[in-house]
């Protein structure tokens, strides 16, 4: 009974990807990054402090460049105005 029902929930879940499509997808997969994005945020007093080592602050850097950088190349390749 129970693996019947997790077949059920399965195909639901394929239909509904079916029906949403390429896009439906695109935005699941943007709110999950949006939502990655807030908790880190939310946690970041515990990562960085003023006495952080300088290594670990180049590596922090080094992350939120790439990440301003691919963000700015979602911004170009949907046409939205930078």
């Amino acid at each position: 009974m129970f693996i019947k029902a997790l077949n059920e929930k399965d195909k639901d879940k394929e239909a509904k990807n079916i029906h949403d499509g390429p896009e439906g997808k695109w935005f699941k997969d943007i709110r999950m990054i949006s939502e990655v994005l807030k908790h880190l945020i939310e946690t970041v007093e515990h990562v960085c402090c003023s006495k952080q080592d300088a290594l670990k602050k180049k590596r922090l850097q080094t992350w939120i460049d790439k990440l301003e950088k691919q963000a700015l190349e979602l911004k170009i390749a949907t046409g939205i105005d930078t």
